[in-house]
């Protein structure tokens, strides 16, 4: 199943700023909740798309903002953090997905970021990490508080010629130093570790951002790093992914996962019983492998074409694996028994390689909301369906949307005559869910039904409502506004006609102007 946007997706649209509350974390040790602070930051109002007629999945947003690609993305409670090989780094706020903050610029393409408490970890092209920290005194709300390695732990190794390292001929450094750019970024129990071009791996303790241990850990550059559970899984293009475990004292090699001949591993991820570990590749296959962390055994059980150019991202949410490829896609897969992928849907929409992925639960509907980062500059956002054990789509009545533009119409007929009465300032919520219903129709159906029912029953285009105006009324987000319109379309048309005179009087006087 291949899925397309519609052509009429809109993009973000700047808008006068707003005062607004958010919270994050300010908190000054690492491992404390975050704490709540109002900030007034520039907002950026995100404009919903229109839901394309095809397909299951629903393209929420297009965010742009970013001067160069979109690099890497991480998640942060209520916040979304993407980055850009164009040096700056956007927070977004949920669920409106406005601008909350924009930081980082001048300090060198941004390749990777994780967050811990509240300090924001960044690698750059430049071969530094870079540590920010939120702040209510600074007129920045992300304040940057130190590079890596630090000038404290610079001076005391410096000095000395033990702390050198070979990195290539005629050229030294010190052991804490990164030699090539910083590609991946991992973190774990009060440990940052960091891949780079320069095949180590380094450790970093966040406490007092000490570089711990180096290790040499492959013969290519390091493309990919995640940390499960206390293991670190490395992948690089030596076409390797390496586990390395930690004892007493340091990090040491507990297991080679072996690819494809000459073939470049972009990324990796592990289930979260830590038997699976999957591997995206330049060739575009996926390939797993099972194991066992304890014993230190892994065995590449499967392996699937799922692009046809690499396979640059991936990441996974429950039972579902998503991938994002060199060829504009975003594959979604479903994980089955035994360890194989069986694929559900194909996304696109994105103009360039898609760069990075990441995804989170959904309160609303059964599904789950997708984030994608891609080389065209955007930041896109969808909403990904669950699918039935045997890979059928559910229908949309099931997940919360029509299912076609006479099954709202018919709805609407019966809201009119029995949704006014039944609820206080019912007229708004009307017109709001007529609005909401009129951007979900299927855009195949005959425009002139609509019309008709429109004349018929007097709707007036200027009683509808804007999308950010039913967003804000409404509710928290335009899924919840869809839930809304559902269940009074659901509940009231499954009354008797019994009022009909006096509520088709209560909406003809509405319309007309009269004070309900």
């Amino acid at each position: 199943m291949v899925y397309s946007t519609d052509s009429s997706i809109s993009e973000t649209t700047l808008s006068t700023p707003l005062l607004s509350a958010a919270t994050i974390g300010s908190s000054d040790s690492d491992d404390s909740p975050p704490t709540s602070h109002r900030f007034a930051p520039e907002a950026v109002i995100c404009q919903f798309p229109k839901i394309p007629s095809s397909g299951s999945y629903r393209s929420l947003a297009v965010l742009r903002g970013h001067v160069g690609s979109v690099s890497c993305l991480a998640l942060c409670g209520e916040f979304i953090l993407s980055a850009s090989q164009g040096k700056d780094i956007i927070v977004w706020q949920q669920p409106d997905l406005r601008q909350f903050a924009k930081f980082g610029q001048g300090n060198g393409s941004v390749k990777a970021l994780v967050t811990v408490g509240n300090k924001v970890f960044t690698a750059h092209q430049d071969s530094r990490i870079r540590v920010w920290k939120v702040s209510r005194s600074s007129e920045n709300i992300f304040k940057l508080v130190a590079a890596l390695p630090t000038t404290k732990d610079y001076l005391g190794k410096f000095m000395k010629q033990s702390n050198y390292v070979q990195t290539r001929r005629n050229h030294r450094r010190l052991w804490i130093e990164h030699a090539d750019s910083i590609s991946c970024l991992a973190v774990h129990n009060g440990m940052v570790y960091s891949g780079s071009w320069d095949k180590t791996l380094k450790v970093w303790r966040v406490s007092d951002l000490k570089c711990l241990e180096s290790i040499k850990a492959h013969d290519d550059a390091i493309n990919g790093l995640i940390a499960h559970k206390g293991i670190v899984y490395s992948a690089s293009a030596d076409g390797k992914i390496k586990v390395w475990g930690q004892d007493k004292s340091s990090h040491c090699l507990k297991g080679v996962l072996e690819g494809h001949k000459d073939v470049s591993l972009n990324s990796v991820i592990v289930s979260e019983d830590g038997r699976m570990v999957y591997g995206g590749g330049s060739d575009g296959y996926v390939m797993g492998w099972e194991g066992d962390e304890d014993l230190g055994s892994w065995k590449l059980i499967y392996e699937i074409k799922a692009h046809q150019m690499a396979v640059l991202c991936m990441c996974l949410m429950g039972e579902f694996l998503c991938s994002g490829s060199a060829d504009k896609s975003i594959g979604i897969w479903k994980r089955e028994i035994g360890g194989g992928l069986c694929n559900v849907g194909v996304i696109r929409g994105h103009e360039g390689p898609v760069k990075c992925l990441q995804a989170s639960p959904s309160s609303v509907g059964d599904g789950f909301l997708l984030y994608s980062g891609g080389l065209d500059k955007s930041m896109r956002v969808w909403w990904v369906p669950k699918y039935s054990t045997k890979g059928e789509q559910r229908s949309p009545i099931e997940i919360g949307f029509p299912s076609s533009v006479e099954v709202v119409l018919r709805g609407l007929k019966k809201l009119q005559v029995f949704g006014c009465e039944k609820r206080r300032q019912g007229h708004i919520i009307l017109q709001n869910v007529v609005s909401i219903l009129t951007i979900v129709c299927p855009t195949t159906t005959d425009d002139s039904t609509i019309k008709d029912i429109q004349k018929k029953q007097k709707w007036k285009a200027d009683n509808y409502a804007c999308r950010g105006h039913i967003l804000n009324y409404l509710a928290d987000s335009l899924f919840d506004v869809y839930q809304l319109a559902i269940m009074i379309v659901n509940d009231y048309g499954r009354e008797e006609d019994e009022n009909a005179d006096s509520d088709r009087n209560y909406v003809a006087k509405a319309n007309d102007g009269g004070r309900l």
